[in-house]
Parts: structure tokens; C-alpha cells; sequence
């Protein structure tokens, strides 16, 4: 369970204990009392008279409105509301906790998506290298009509150009804002398959065509 999660738990604990019939600030002290060095510093300055909102802030400030919204709602609260508060309160954490997982599981997902397009990309960069840099090779061998003149230099280049190109559009597709990570590994994995596979790339071609 992360943090974010763990602190909207307690708000709801505060909520329900408000619910049963004790006061905020009894509810407050006796929910982060035993929470770590956090939920101590709360309890402590709820103890020594700090307002709730300033006892709140180690957690409210999170990053989060969801909780910035219930510590709101407990530090506006007063104490003869405190049953209806802490109705509203529970309320509001079950639905908060909802959006907060969701969140999660759609980040999730995204990492997910992510991790496929950068092993798509290095993939199709490693695969197009190889055939690039054998594509002279395995055009000559032609037994029906003789082995055409093929640049392997300009046959790397523009498949690197292809290669690039493709990631940089499945980047756009699959990460998003991080598309530049696809084209990056795609032209390194071409970059080391293009260098692994460079002394077969250096066998002279001979033209079946012409052997007797």
C-alpha cells in the first residue's frame, strides 16, 4: 500500500471515530498517536493546542487534493458537528479512495504500455540492422540472373533512417511525452546488431551467377 493511501486510511479511521461520538480532537490523537514519526508529530501538536489544519499539514501536503480536501473538512469542522462531519467524512474517503486506485491501476497500465514499446523498439531496430547489413550478401545469392550491385553503406543508412522514423512514431503511440526513449533504443540496438554483424557485412559477394 503507498503513502498517499495509507494517510487517506487514517483519515477515514478519524471520520469514523467522529462518527461514533468523539470529539475531533480526541478522534485525531488517538488515530496518529501510533502512525510513525508523522502521525506522532500530529497527535503532539493536536495535544498542545495547534490548530488542526497545522497539525495536518505533514500530510495534506502530499500532492494530493484528495487529502488536502479531508483535512480541510476536519479543520473547518467544530466540535458540536462532529457526528455529521464524521458521516460525511467516510463518505467522501470511500470515494477518494476509489479515484486514487484507479489512478494507480491507469498508471499501471501506462508503465506497461511503456515497457512494450521500448521491447518493440529494440527489437524492430536489432531485426532491421541484421537484414540491412546481410542484404548484400543474401542478394547474391541468385541462381537465375546475376547478383545486382548493392551499397551496403547506403542500404544502412536509409534503414536507419526507417528504423528512427518507426520508433519515433511508435513512441508517439505506445509512451506518449517519453517517445524519444523508443527512438533512442531502437537506433542503439540497430547501432550494436549493425556493428556485431559488420564482418558478415564484409564478405565479398560473388554472383553465383558467374561461378562454373
Amino acid at each position: 500500500m503507498n503513502k498517499k493511501l495509507s494517510s487517506l486510511l487514517l483519515f477515514r479511521r478519524v471520520f469514523m471515530l467522529a462518527g461514533e461520538g468523539k470529539g475531533l480532537a480526541t478522534s485525531l490523537v488517538e488515530t496518529f498517536r501510533g502512525e510513525g514519526s508523522e502521525g506522532k508529530g500530529v497527535a503532539r501538536k493536536i495535544l498542545l493546542g495547534f490548530p488542526v489544519q497545522a497539525a495536518l499539514e505533514p500530510l495534506s501536503s502530499q500532492g494530493t487534493e484528495e487529502l488536502s480536501v479531508l483535512a480541510n473538512l476536519l479543520a473547518n469542522s467544530s466540535s458540536s458537528s462532529a457526528r455529521l462531519i464524521g458521516r460525511k467524512g467516510q463518505r467522501l474517503s470511500f470515494m477518494f479512495e476509489r479515484w486514487m486506485k484507479m489512478k494507480e491501476a491507469r498508471q499501471m497500465q501506462q508503465r506497461v504500455m511503456q515497457l512494450r514499446s521500448h521491447l518493440m523498439a529494440a527489437v524492430m531496430g536489432a531485426v532491421v540492422a541484421m537484414l540491412a547489413s546481410l542484404g548484400p550478401l543474401v542478394a547474391g545469392l541468385n541462381f537465375l540472373s546475376p547478383s545486382p550491385e548493392v551499397s551496403g553503406s547506403s542500404l544502412l543508412l536509409w534503414s536507419g533512417v526507417m528504423v528512427g522514423t518507426s520508433s519515433t512514431a511508435l513512441g508517439l503511440f505506445m509512451a506518449g511525452r517519453r517517445f524519444y526513449v523508443d527512438t533512442l533504443i531502437a537506433l542503439l540496438a540497430f547501432g550494436l546488431t549493425a556493428a556485431a554483424t559488420a564482418p558478415l557485412a564484409s564478405v565479398p559477394v560473388v554472383g553465383l551467377w558467374g561461378i562454373k
